[in-house]
């Protein structure tokens, strides 16, 4: 079990999902306070959401009441929330610079806040330190003497106001650099000074153009521009070290030829964009690992994706899909596959073709049937096809022995076969919200307690009183 969760969650950590839309209300030294259309519209946001806080305390929620809140949640943020009130606040876990009365030595990470328009001399006696902050300073230039600090791998600057573009200068300690401001006039032009940079963040800075001063950094491999202005017309210039782009939350339309030039990307993450095609040169990317385009605008499935042979993961949660092309058997290396929340109807009688197949989400579409091939994805582990129309399941899903979380919940199923409490690696057990027959009734009575004993989770919420813990 270990291997297959261990995958989803490194997908789920690289932005694939997220949960209507909380990711965007703070970074780690930024608040963005909402800007409500109304004091009405402001009490009915923060009554919802305190609502959704506290249901998680509960083991069991019907999954219909659940998902009223997050539809309700999901509209006031669209419709209710006209701009964010930007602040920044220095980390409170690290010692503040002026603060410190000790052993400069033993100062491994430090905030140094407020209107300095240069580093204090005091940051230079800390010859320990790993780490830097600066947040609400007035700073235009980053010396060459930052370098005398030999383990400074983390440099991270929060509304610096330096009154022009901050300029680097040589530094070949710095592998991490985060930059978050308030405009794009305040960023470097270039990072080429900085030679060990590995990662670059210039979120949440109101770009509106592809930032391409990184693209000579030869051992920068992640850049991430999340909550911006982007809509990739612009100009892109080839970055050939860059293996993971994020470019959540920003306003993208069309993913362009220009992608092509990120040749080496193993991850590309496009969530919470308006996102309704995707060019052709995006099958150049032979390299791609990890593809997401959750809460887009896809109606269907773009015809270059199918040709990602090298894909492992793609999340498509939250678009309006509604089918799957025979195509997919490209898809010869793809473990994870998510589709929850789309309009599928059916599945190709060809879904098998994903052999390596370990997971796959269906929740939320309209399939009232699945395949019988799918029996033949002898990998896979995680089936999630709840909220569906299934009336009946195949009989080959029977011969998936490795199963270790199956959902079937609320779809219009009224019998099943006792041999599915049978399976060995059963984890989680998902069947409530189903008009079961007396008989199966009978089954589950016997069944699920013997499951419990196993330490396997049965959700049969709503089917009967006596079956709830």
């Amino acid at each position: 079990m270990c291997n297959i969760f261990h995958r989803i969650i490194l997908l789920f950590a690289f932005g694939c999902f997220a949960s209507s839309g909380w990711a965007q209300f703070s970074t780690d030294r930024a608040t963005r306070t909402p800007i409500f259309r109304s004091a009405a519209d402001s009490i009915s946001f923060s009554r919802t959401r305190a609502r959704i806080d506290s249901l998680k305390q509960y083991r069991e929620i019907p999954q219909h009441y659940w998902d009223s809140l997050n539809a309700k949640f999901d509209e006031l943020y669209k419709t209710a929330i006209l701009d964010y009130r930007i602040s920044y606040v220095p980390d409170l876990r690290l010692p503040n610079l002026d603060s410190i009365t000790g052993d400069f030595h033993e100062i491994t990470a430090v905030s140094i806040s407020g209107p300095k328009k240069r580093l204090p001399e005091s940051l230079f006696k800390c010859t320990n330190v790993t780490m830097v902050e600066l947040v609400n300073t007035s700073i235009k230039r980053l010396p060459r003497k930052l370098q005398q600090l030999k383990n400074l791998e983390i440099l991270e600057i929060y509304h610096n106001e330096s009154g022009g573009h901050l300029r680097l200068r040589q530094n070949k300690t710095v592998k991490q650099l985060v930059i978050s401001s308030k405009t794009p006039e305040q960023l470097p032009r270039r990072y080429s000074a900085f030679a060990s940079l590995e990662h670059l963040d210039l979120s949440q800075n109101n770009l509106t153009h592809f930032p391409n001063g990184a693209r000579k950094n030869k051992r920068l491999k992640e850049l991430t521009l999340k909550n911006n202005r982007l809509t990739l017309e612009g100009k892109i210039k080839y970055h050939p070290h860059v293996e993971k782009l994020s470019l959540q939350y920003n306003n993208i339309e069309r993913v362009p030829a220009s992608i092509a030039n990120f040749p080496n990307l193993i991850r590309l993450s496009l969530n919470y964009n308006k996102i309704t095609d995707v060019d052709t040169a995006i099958v150049q990317l032979q390299k791609l690992e990890a593809l997401s385009f959750y809460k887009n605008n896809l109606s269907r499935i773009p015809t270059p994706l199918y040709y990602l042979s090298s894909l492992k993961g793609i999340d498509l949660f939250y678009n309006e899909i509604e089918s799957l092309d025979s195509t997919l058997s490209y898809w010869k290396n793809l473990e994870v596959l998510y589709l929850n929340h789309n309009k599928l109807i059916f599945l190709p009688q060809n879904i098998d073709k994903l052999s390596r197949l370990d997971a796959l989400f269906l929740a939320h579409n309209r399939i009232d049937r699945l395949p019988l091939s799918i029996g033949n994805l002898r990998k896979l582990k995680v089936l999630k096809v709840s909220h569906n129309y299934l009336r009946t399941l195949p009989p080959s899903l029977l011969d998936l022995s490795d199963m270790e979380d199956l959902d079937i919940a609320s779809n219009y199923l009224s019998d099943i076969d006792p041999r599915y409490f049978d399976f060995k690696q059963f984890k989680i057990f998902s069947l409530g919200n189903n008009p079961w027959s007396t008989e199966t009734k009978r089954i589950l009575l016997t069944k699920v307690p013997e499951l419990r004993k196993r330490n396997v989770f049965v959700h049969v919420l709503g089917e009967n009183e006596s079956l709830d813990d």
